[in-house]
């Protein structure tokens, strides 16, 4: 299966020069689908819940900060879609640890469903007293998503944290990724449904991967 960074080297410079790529298409078209229709199946029976913000006895529904609602996926799931997703996950974890010594060693990710209204306020995707996030992703799996759609995700200078670096519609098939330590973002109001995938790519203790089981082999 393509995964983006095979063929691709000048994927990982483009990252290690920025600190955030966009890849359009970056999986094949019938995986994209297969994870598309399988999120549509479970939303539709109720698997996802409200998101929160927080992490362990701190966490909280903050329905002003966020408004999605999520349904949070494991590395043993059997849906073939979710399966290959994890493994494109694993390639893509060993060939960043070759070009930049993260030592990442676990993934963790979930179904994000913003309705129309929903939103999330600028932050950093990093906890605090706890630095194991290294790369955020996000997949977006939204057929005809046009700019009046709304629902954009912005990642800010973290320099000048007011300035704009880049604005990406959540088109079906992109892929961004970008450092979860350094860039501020959102995602604006969206007007439309909008689906996506959101995860992790981690550098924690082997035995925080294995209680979690976000472990990448």
């Amino acid at each position: 299966m393509e995964t983006g960074f095979g063929d691709r080297p000048e994927l990982l410079d483009q990252l290690a020069a920025d600190g955030y790529l966009v890849i359009a298409d970056a999986l094949p078209r019938a995986l994209t689908e297969g994870l598309l229709q399988e999120w549509q199946r479970r939303y539709a029976a109720g698997a996802a819940a409200p998101a929160q913000i927080g992490k362990g006895a701190q966490k909280h529904e903050a329905q002003s900060i966020r408004s999605d609602r999520i349904h949070w996926l494991e590395a043993s799931d059997p849906q073939p879609d979710v399966a290959a997703w994890f493994a494109v996950m694993r390639s893509w974890s060993r060939a960043i640890n070759q070009s930049f010594f993260l030592s990442i060693n676990a993934f963790e990710c979930h179904f994000a469903c913003y309705e129309p209204g929903a939103f999330y306020q600028k932050h950093r995707d990093r906890f605090q007293k706890d630095n194991g996030r290294r790369l955020s992703l996000a997949f977006y799996l939204n057929r005809d998503w046009c700019s009046t759609d709304g629902g954009e995700l912005v990642l800010f200078d973290p320099e000048a944290e007011d300035r704009i670096l880049k604005t990406v519609l959540p088109t079906f098939g992109t892929l961004v990724i970008f450092d979860s330590q350094r860039f501020p973002h959102e995602v604006r109001p969206t007007r439309r449904q909008r689906l996506s995938l959101a995860g992790w790519l981690k550098s924690i203790p082997a035995h925080e991967a294995a209680l979690q089981g976000t472990v990448l082999d």
